[in-house]
């Protein structure tokens, strides 16, 4: 839907939520007795007020995080959150929040391995005031890095460097999420998840992949219609993938 669509639509609520103001002020003037005969219908017209006001702010709400305006660019306008690809300052602080016994994490090693690999794979989030909020990791994969993960073998653990693309190129190229952290500020994770969406859609990335490790992760590859790699395999542990039409 083209941005002019939605402005037209929030138009026609704007609208409604006029004339329903301009109907429920004059009813408000005849239940005080200037005009009798239309008092009851100030119940009326305040409850259409009120589904005005709803059907404007979910409208609003659904196009910053859907539409041409994200609650990524949303939040990056209003100076709250903004995001930066990792340096190595910042890799320390992806380190401690990214380590730990599971096959689809590195260790300190393989983190800073990973960082020499291509840096532009992180990307941080910070705050106002520059203080880290989050991180996300999102790996170019190659040909062999697909068929990997197809093929159940892919593992962040010793990743194999065959799997990583390092030049340029970033569009048009399937990703694996290899990470992500935010704090316990619902407004930064909610800034996290539209910065990923707004980072894959700017690149026209064609397929993403991941995979969870705990039920909420699960539970948010399903919120966002990623679909079992292989229908046979399904649950925490096996690869989901994303397909994006543009």
């Amino acid at each position: 839907m083209k941005l002019k669509t939605n402005l037209n639509f929030l138009g026609w609520q704007i609208a409604v939520l006029g004339a329903s103001a301009g109907f429920f002020t004059a009813d408000l003037y005849s239940a005080f007795g200037l005009d009798s005969n239309y008092s009851k219908l100030a119940y009326y017209w305040f409850g259409l007020l009120c589904l005005a006001i709803v059907l404007t702010v979910c409208h609003i709400c659904w196009r910053l995080a859907a539409e041409n305006i994200r609650v990524s660019d949303y939040f990056r306008r209003e100076g709250s959150f903004d995001t930066d690809v990792c340096d190595i300052e910042d890799l320390e602080y992806i380190i401690a929040h990214s380590s730990t016994n599971s096959d689809n994490h590195t260790n300190d090693d393989e983190t800073r391995r990973l960082y020499d690999l291509d840096n532009e794979s992180f990307t941080v989030i910070k705050d106002r005031k520059g203080h880290r909020r989050g991180y996300f990791c999102l790996i170019k994969l190659t040909k062999a890095g697909e068929e990997a993960i197809n093929e159940g073998v892919f593992s962040l653990r010793k990743l194999s460097s065959g799997f990583v693309r390092k030049d340029k190129k970033d569009k048009y190229l399937p990703l694996y999420i290899a990470g992500l952290y935010g704090d316990s500020s619902s407004i930064s994770n909610t800034f996290l998840i539209a910065s990923i969406n707004a980072h894959v859609r700017a690149r026209k990335t064609p397929r993403v992949y991941a995979r969870a490790e705990t039920d909420k992760g699960l539970y948010w590859l399903n919120r966002y219609y990623f679909k079992p790699v292989d229908v046979s395999k399904v649950g925490l542990g096996h690869f989901y993938v994303r397909r994006i039409r543009y």
